[in-house]
C-alpha cells in the first residue's frame, strides 16, 4: 500500500508489463465496513499516450483518522488540524480540492475544537493575529462570554423602562401621601391641621429631591404644582429652595 504520489506507483501504472486489478464487490465491502471507500482510477491516468490504465478501476482505500486523547489542549488540537489542512486539503487523482480532511464522524466523537473548525475551514480570528496562548486564552474567554451576554442582553435592555417604572411609582406614593394630607387639613382640629401642614412640607421637600428621567419631568412638575396649589389654598409657607 502506498499514496499516488510514490514515484514506484507511477512506474507500475505507466508500466506495459503490469496490470491493475480492479476490487471486486467494492460497493458491497463498503457497504459492509463503514472505514473503507471507493476511489476510481481514471482510465489512461497511468500514461495518456499508452492510454494506461485501458479502463477505468475501482478501487478501495482505508479512511485515516486523526485521533488524540480528549484533554488535549484546544490550541494543540486547533494547531494539529491546520497542519491537516495543510498537508491533505490538496486535489489528487482521488479528490478534490478542500475534500480532506473532513468532519466525518468515525469510531469517536468529534471534539469541540474540531467542530469549530470544520465549520469555519480556518482557525479562530485571535489565533490569526494574537500570540499563540493569548489566542486560545481570548478564544476561550469569548466562548464563556458570548452565552453569558444573550442571557443578560433582554434584562439589560429592560433596565431603562425598569428604572422608569419604578420612578413612576413613587411618583404616584407622592400623590397618595398628598392626598392623605390633604384630608387632614380640611380636619377641624387645629393640631391635626398644624401635623398636616407639617407632613406636606416634608413631602414638598422630597419632591424637589427627586430626580426623575426626561419622560417623567412633566409628571414631577405638575406634582410640585399640586403641593403648591393645596399650600396657597390654606395659607402654609413654602419651601424655599
Amino acid at each position: 500500500m502506498s499514496s499516488w504520489d510514490s514515484e514506484q506507483i507511477h512506474r507500475l501504472l505507466a508500466s506495459s508489463d503490469v496490470d491493475i486489478i480492479g476490487f471486486p464487490r467494492v460497493d458491497a465491502y463498503i457497504a459492509l465496513y463503514p472505514y473503507l471507500t471507493k476511489v476510481r482510477l481514471p482510465r489512461g491516468v497511468g500514461n495518456m499516450a499508452d492510454n494506461r490504465p485501458p479502463s477505468d478501476v475501482d478501487l478501495v482505500a482505508a479512511k485515516a483518522t486523526l485521533i488524540v486523547r480528549g484533554d488535549l489542549n484546544a490550541g494543540i488540537q486547533y494547531l494539529l488540524l491546520q497542519a491537516a489542512m495543510e498537508i491533505h486539503s490538496l486535489p489528487s487523482v482521488f479528490q478534490r480540492q478542500d475534500q480532506f480532511p473532513n468532519a466525518e464522524r468515525g469510531d469517536v466523537p468529534l471534539s469541540a475544537e474540531a467542530r469549530d473548525f470544520y465549520r469555519n475551514r480556518r482557525p479562530p480570528f485571535w489565533q490569526r493575529y494574537l500570540h499563540f496562548w493569548i489566542g486560545i486564552l481570548v478564544h476561550r474567554v469569548l466562548l464563556m462570554l458570548i452565552p453569558a451576554l444573550a442571557v443578560a442582553y433582554p434584562f439589560l435592555r429592560s433596565l431603562p423602562a425598569l428604572y422608569i417604572w419604578m420612578v413612576r411609582r413613587r411618583i404616584l406614593r407622592l400623590y397618595s401621601e398628598l392626598r392623605l394630607i390633604e384630608t387632614e387639613l380640611l380636619e377641624p382640629s387645629r393640631a391635626s391641621a398644624k401635623s398636616a401642614g407639617t407632613a406636606l412640607r416634608q413631602l414638598e421637600e422630597r419632591a424637589n429631591r427627586l430626580r426623575v428621567p426626561p419622560p417623567l419631568t412633566p409628571k414631577l412638575y405638575t406634582l410640585r404644582g399640586h403641593i403648591a396649589m393645596i399650600q396657597g389654598r390654606h395659607g402654609l409657607p413654602r419651601v424655599t429652595a
